[in-house]
This record gives C-alpha cells, sequence and structure tokens, in this order.
C-alpha cells in the first residue's frame, strides 16, 4: 500500500522533526509499504508576515488568531497536496493542539476513496470521540508500532502494546532538517513510571536502546541540538550513566537541550560524565517548594535541598538549568507558596550568573486529568484553561500572580 502519515498544525512555531511518524514510517517499510510524511506545520512556520508563537498556556492558539484563518484557508491545497501521491491509506497523527484542524483535513479527504486512521497522544484520551465522528476508519490508542499495520485494513480502536524483545527505532528517510531549525528531537525512553497527578501521561515506560540513541545522534546533522524530550531521562542511575558515556562519545560539536531530567539523589554517581556531553540546558520539575504538596501532587521523594545541591551543581559544569514549578494547582495553600518563594531564593546564587532560570507555570488541567480535579477537588471547566474552584478562578489566579512576582528573585517569573 502507499502511506500518507501526516501531522498537522499546530505544534509550534519551530517544531521538531515529527518523531511519532517516523517511528510508524519504520514499520510500515518493514511491512514492505511505501510512506510519504507530510508535516504541514512547516508551511505554517515559513509562512508571513505573521507569528504563530503566541500560544497559550493550553498549547493551542485561539481561533481568532491570524495562522490559525491562514491555516483554514490552506486546507483545500494541503488536501491536493495529500492526495497528489494517490495514497491508499492516510494517517493523522493527533494532539490535543492538532486535533481540530486534523479532523477538518479528515473531512475534505473523506470525500475521496481513501482510508483515514488517527493516531497519537490524543487518542489515549479521545479515541472513542474519535471513532464517533464517522470520520477516521481506524484509530491507533497508545503506542502505534504494533497496532499500524492492523489498522490499514481493521476498523474501529485498535491497540497493541509494544514487544518487550524488540528494538524501536526511527526511519528518517524522506526528512530533510533543514526544516526544523537545527533541532533533532530523541527518545531514550517513553511513557513514565511516576504517577503526578498534573500529567496527562498514562503510558507504559518503556526504555529504548542506548544503541538505538547512540545510532540516532549519529544521524543526526553534526551542528544540530540535540533534543531530549523524554518524560524520566534519569530514573534509572546505572542506565544514566552508561547512556551518558556512550554520548560522550559520539556528540562531537552537537548541544543538548534535556526536558526530562528530575531530582535525583544518586546524581553524584553520574555527574562527571554529564559533563562531558555538551549539554546546554536541562529542564528539572520541581513542581513545589511545599513537600506536602509534593506529597499532594505525588512527586517522587526528594528534599529542597536535594534540589539545590543538583540544580547547582549543574550550574557549576556551565550548563542552563531551568526550574519549573506550578503556580496556583487546586490544593495548593498561601502557606505552600511561601515555601516556594523561599525555595526560589535559595536557589538564586551569583555563583553561576544566568545559569538558572525559575519559571512558575499556571496550572492547567491536562487533557486526560480532567476526570481527576473535577473528583478531588470540585473542579468546574469551561476549559482546561479556564478552571474553577472554590478557592481559585481565572481572575484570582491573574491577581494572584501580581502580587507574588513581586516577591520572587530576579531568575524568576510565572507565566500565565
Amino acid at each position: 500500500m502507499k502511506i500518507a502519515l501526516v501531522r498537522t498544525p499546530f505544534i509550534e512555531l519551530r517544531s521538531g522533526v515529527p518523531l511519532g511518524l517516523v517511528y510508524l514510517q519504520k514499520e510500515l517499510k518493514d511491512a514492505g509499504h511505501e510512506v510519504i510524511i507530510h508535516d504541514l506545520n512547516i508551511d505554517v512556520a515559513r509562512a508571513q508576515p505573521f507569528s504563530c508563537g503566541e500560544f497559550s498556556r493550553n498549547f493551542t492558539l485561539p481561533s481568532e488568531h491570524k495562522a490559525y484563518s491562514y491555516v483554514l484557508n490552506q486546507l483545500g491545497k494541503y488536501s491536493k497536496q495529500i492526495l497528489a501521491d494517490k495514497p491508499d491509506v492516510v494517517g493523522f497523527h493527533v494532539t490535543y493542539s492538532t486535533r481540530d484542524i486534523s479532523i477538518r483535513l479528515a473531512k475534505l479527504l473523506r470525500k475521496h476513496n481513501v482510508r483515514l486512521i488517527a493516531g497519537g497522544p490524543d487518542t489515549v484520551h479521545n479515541a472513542q470521540k474519535l471513532i464517533d465522528k464517522n470520520i477516521f476508519d481506524a484509530v491507533v490508542c497508545g503506542y502505534g508500532e504494533e497496532s499500524i499495520c492492523g489498522a490499514l485494513t481493521e476498523d474501529g480502536i485498535i491497540e497493541k502494546p509494544l514487544s518487550k524483545d524488540k528494538d524501536y527505532r526511527p526511519d528518517f528517510s524522506g526528512v530533510d532538517f533543514k526544516n526544523y531549525g537545527g533541532q533533532f528531537p530523541i527518545l531514550t525512553t517513553r511513557g513514565c513510571p511516576r504517577s503526578c497527578t498534573f500529567c496527562s501521561q498514562r503510558l507504559h515506560y518503556v526504555q529504548h536502546s542506548i544503541e538505538s540513541v547512540i545510532d540516532q545522534i549519529q544521524q543526526s546533522p553534526p551542528n544540530c541540538t540535540i533534543i531530549l524530550n523524554d518524560s524520566n531521562i534519569n530514573i534509572n542511575t546505572k542506565r544514566t550513566k552508561k547512556l551518558l558515556v556512550e554520548i560522550s562519545k559520539v556528540i562531537g560539536k552537537r548541544k543538548i537541550h534535556a526536558f526530562g531530567f528530575e531530582i535525583d539523589k544518586k546524581f553524584d554517581e553520574y555527574f562527571a560524565e554529564l559533563s562531558k556531553c555538551n549539554f546546554s540546558c536541562i529542564r528539572l520539575g520541581i513542581e513545589s517548594g511545599s513537600p506536602s504538596l509534593r506529597d499532594e501532587i505525588r512527586k517522587h521523594k526528594f528534599t529542597n535541598q536535594d534540589a539545590i545541591d543538583m540544580v547547582h551543581k549543574i550550574a557549576s559544569a556551565g550548563i542552563d538549568v531551568w526550574v519549573q514549578y506550578i503556580f496556583c494547582y487546586p490544593g495548593e495553600t498561601d502557606n505552600d507558596k511561601e515555601q516556594t518563594v523561599k525555595l526560589m531564593h535559595k536557589m538564586y546564587t551569583n555563583k553561576y550568573p544566568g545559569r538558572i532560570r525559575q519559571l512558575w507555570y499556571r496550572f492547567i488541567v491536562h487533557h486526560g486529568t480532567e476526570q481527576y480535579f473535577k473528583d478531588k477537588y470540585d473542579i468546574k471547566m469551561p476549559t482546561i484553561r479556564d478552571w474553577h474552584t472554590k478557592r481559585y478562578n481565572p481572575k484570582i489566579v491573574q491577581n494572584l500572580a501580581k502580587v507574588w512576582k513581586k516577591r520572587l528573585p530576579k531568575n524568576a517569573d510565572i507565566f500565565l
């Protein structure tokens, strides 16, 4: 079969390689199929004179934004572009922020004799609703590698776990890296073994082989920035140390920006290896300076001093550290905020000027966690952004931000 895999806008202005699609491309090609990847988000990122970098905290563009209007006017062109290759099947990578455009484009393609499949993060929480729209013939739920070939002929919701005996790897053929702003994403793991309440990640934890990670680094352009976009890169100390040793051998002049580190009491055991890997930035999720609130969030156990020690040591190696907190979690009290601000001031230091940045993000109800927050905190949600409880509502959060922002150290800010 000839299969078109499509990523629609809006991911972000400078989105990386469509990583989910290149993993599926490998499985489909291994099964003897022809694959064409259409990353339509590139078109929006290039379009001028507007910028589509004005995302709200729920990762979507407002419908009145001119970039959104631009995409609606281009849907006919996108449809013709996809159909020009005469595909038998069109598969959509659907996320919370791309769902609307994916459905609109799929409706246009539905008029032609092509089979339509939906997959991607949104299907984990929204599979039945997507099937009920009678647009997609099949919906691949969860990890797609073992399900995608079946979805070429089977209807309905298809969900198959990854094989424990298989080393899944991406196929980057047909991907022009010049389109991705020098950023090259790599997954060292998938899913997460943690159960933090604020996170929509509900897929089982999978470790990719270190060999596959190194192979991808070696395939990446020599002057790119490697983006490690895992939920947890350093969750296994022994594996983390081995991974970093191998990365240091092949990284060359490439830089690494890592999203998925967590506070780790055993950090010293692999710090020497970390400092050899050309990390330019590491993001750490602390969420709160209040241990009791971290317990409520079900964050893994660490002390505030553990966090300070790890952040300062990373900065001492010449690596930027972005420390992330959650502002106005539904159960957060003023005392919890006091403890967070106190931690921020202890985290601030003149020893490593410009290295440590502290980001206090307004809490949003991530897609897939709505029911938990309705049951636990009686949250009412016109949208996941504009939620209300007896303690908080959007206006109260905005007013609190003005008050607490005045008390932050100069390397910290609140983002609404």
